[in-house]
C-alpha cells in the first residue's frame, strides 16, 4: 500500500505543491466570498441563488478532487513527497516490467508479423500508458530517479530516466555526466566516453565529466591519462575527486603487483 507523508507543519503557500491543496484553498476562499455575498445581498432576489452556490460548490470541488485522484494521479506527486521512492513508482506505475514492455511493444511493426485489431488495442492502450508517464513526469523528477535507480545498481534504469530528462531540457553538462557514469558502469564505454566528450564541450572544468573521464581510461587500461587527469583535479582543489580517483588508481595498481 502507498504511504504518503503526513503534513509537516509548514505555512499554508509551503503546503501547496500540487494541485489538491491549491483547489483546497481556493475553495475556502470561494466559499468565503459566498457566504460574505450572502450576507450583503440577504433580502435581494439574487439571495437564493447566491446560498444555492454556496451549497452546490464543495460537491463541486468534492467532484473534481475525485477526477484528478482517479484520472490523473499521476499529475499528482514527485518521488520527494515520499518517504519512499519506490512508492512513487507505483503511482506513476514505471517498473522494470513497464520499460521492459516499453522496449518491446514495437517490435511487430520491424518485421513482416501481421497484427490483429486486438493486437493494435493492446499496443495502442500500453503506448499511451507510457505516454502519460513520460508527458506528464517532469525532468526534476526524472533526475531524482536516475539518482534512486544510480543507488539500487540499476544503471540500465537509470540511463533510461537520464536521457528522458535530457530530452525535456535538462541538457546541462553535469547532466550528460552523468548519463555518462551510467554508461560506462554497463562497460558501454566509447558511448560513456562521447557523453563526457559532450559535457567538458559545455564546461571544460566539469570536475564530475573530468572523474569519468578518468574512470574510463582506466577501465581502457590508459592509466597514465587517468594519472593526467588527477594531477589537473589536484590543481583545481576538488579534494573530493582527487581522493575517489586517488583511491581507485591505487587499488588498480595494487590488484596489478
Amino acid at each position: 500500500m502507498v504511504k504518503i507523508p503526513k503534513s509537516t507543519g509548514a505555512s499554508a503557500p509551503e503546503r501547496i505543491t500540487g494541485p489538491i491543496p491549491l483547489l483546497a484553498y481556493l475553495g475556502g476562499f470561494c466559499e468565503a466570498l459566498v457566504m460574505g455575498l450572502a450576507y450583503v445581498t440577504k433580502g435581494d432576489p439574487v439571495f437564493p441563488y447566491i446560498v444555492l452556490a454556496g451549497i452546490a460548490l464543495p460537491f463541486v470541488l468534492i467532484l473534481i478532487i475525485y477526477r484528478l485522484i482517479s484520472a490523473h494521479y499521476a499529475k499528482l506527486y514527485r518521488p520527494q513527497d515520499f518517504r519512499n521512492e519506490n512508492d512513487f513508482l507505483e503511482i506513476v506505475k514505471l517498473s522494470t516490467q513497464s520499460i521492459r514492455r516499453f522496449s518491446s511493444i514495437f517490435r511487430p511493426f520491424g518485421g513482416d508479423e501481421k497484427i490483429d485489431f486486438r493486437q493494435r488495442s493492446g499496443i495502442r492502450e500500453q503506448v499511451t500508458r507510457i505516454e502519460t508517464v513520460l508527458g506528464e513526469t517532469s525532468s526534476s523528477d526524472f533526475l531524482a530517479l536516475h539518482s534512486w535507480f544510480n543507488s539500487e545498481q540499476r544503471h540500465d534504469l537509470a540511463l533510461v530516466c537520464i536521457d528522458v530528462a535530457i530530452a525535456k531540457g535538462e541538457n546541462s553538462p553535469r547532466n550528460f555526466s552523468f548519463r555518462s557514469a551510467s554508461l560506462r558502469k554497463l562497460n558501454r564505454l566509447p558511448e560513456a566516453l562521447s557523453s563526457t566528450e559532450m559535457a567538458l564541450t559545455l564546461k571544460p572544468s566539469d570536475s564530475d565529466a573530468l572523474y569519468n573521464l578518468a574512470r574510463i581510461h582506466m577501465q581502457t587500461g590508459d592509466i597514465e591519462k587517468a594519472n593526467q587527469i588527477l594531477d589537473r583535479l589536484r590543481q583545481s582543489g576538488e579534494k573530493l575527486y582527487v581522493e575517489r580517483l586517488f583511491s581507485k588508481l591505487s587499488q588498480l595498481n595494487s590488484a596489478k603487483t
